[in-house]
């Protein structure tokens, strides 16, 4: 699972699928268990919610950066970092990546929401976590379809 969810084939493939207008991988590294990347998601205005419209009218691109790292066999740990350049706030977060006895991976995200914004940042952290929560699990569809075709990393 690991070597999928850090391969440069299956980002690009995953931000094709759902990674809106402008989706990119802008940086990417991996070697001997770590790996870094920065990619970018597109979101037309047209998509966004009436709250966040309001205060952000323009497409956004949103950039997300993941870091990994083994920390034992069959055991990742990670870092993730996401923003939209001029709106003041960030998604932060911890990943964990683990292999389960007896057979399959579990996959643990733990992360927070910050929007600085003077009486609707609370709205706004909860619209963001509301549609972060539906990204991970589009994502998580597509990793189980990639993987289900038997598409080898690398």
């Amino acid at each position: 699972v690991y070597a999928t969810l850090v391969d440069r084939d299956y980002l690009v493939a995953r931000l094709r699928e759902l990674g809106g207008p402008g989706a990119a991988v802008l940086e990417y590294s991996a070697a001997d268990g770590a790996a870094a990347y920065r990619i970018r998601h597109g979101v037309p205005a047209a998509n966004l919610p009436p709250i966040v419209r309001g205060f952000a009218p323009a497409d956004l691109a949103v950039e997300r950066s993941e870091t990994w790292r083994r920390s034992a066999p069959g055991d990742y740990a990670g870092t993730v970092e996401a923003g939209v350049r001029g709106v003041p706030g960030w998604i932060r977060g911890t990943m964990r990546l683990f292999d389960l006895p007896g057979g399959g991976s579990e996959l643990v995200v733990d992360g927070a929401t910050r929007m600085n914004v003077p009486l609707l940042g609370a709205r706004l952290e909860a619209v963001i976590a509301d549609n972060l929560v539906w990204l991970l699990d589009q994502e998580t569809a597509f990793t189980l379809r990639w993987m289900s075709q038997g598409r080898a990393p690398g």
